[in-house]
């Protein structure tokens, strides 16, 4: 909950002008991004939200300074020097399993596992969530990749999402 409301404030901490705040980045971070940004237009719903296609590491910084982005998706790639010395503030607004999954029944690696009979793959637990029961997430060293194992670090297979 605490990396929701994180999200929730670095919207409401853009300029009141802003009608539509733009997003775009990591493909990986973006089906968490959208359910979040799905939620904050419930209550704001005068703020029209954009989410891009998804850039590539060395492309998402050049364009928010070139003021084509508000808010960057980052999953991985990150220079983390360089966005300290250049004045820009990282966020981390969540811990999502890298997950083993196999499938249970007939693009990205999210998409093949959900439409391949036996499929095994790497996807993360918000791709897993989304697909409905279609994903099926196997344990990693014997620990099932919940919630509570993952907020005690009992999870270990985890990746950190930035905005």
């Amino acid at each position: 909950m605490q990396w929701i409301l994180l999200y929730i404030t670095i919207l409401w901490s853009l300029p009141v002008a802003a009608q539509t705040i733009r997003i775009d980045g990591s493909t990986g971070a973006k089906p968490l991004l959208v359910a979040l940004s799905n939620g904050y237009q419930q209550f704001n719903p005068d703020i029209e939200i954009t989410i891009g296609a998804g850039l590539s590491p060395d492309k998402r910084i050049d364009a928010l300074y070139s003021s084509r982005i508000d808010i960057v998706m980052a999953s991985y790639g990150l220079d983390m020097q360089h966005i300290n010395s250049s004045g820009l503030v990282i966020h981390r607004i969540a811990k999502v399993a890298k997950d083993i999954a196999m499938m249970n029944k007939s693009g990205q690696m999210a998409k093949a596992l959900a439409t391949t009979t036996g499929a095994l793959g790497m996807t993360t637990m918000v791709r897993v969530t989304q697909s409905e029961g279609r994903i099926i997430p196997l344990h990693f060293n014997g620990v099932a990749p919940s919630a509570a194992n993952i907020a005690t670090g009992e999870y270990l297979r985890l990746a950190a999402i930035f905005s």
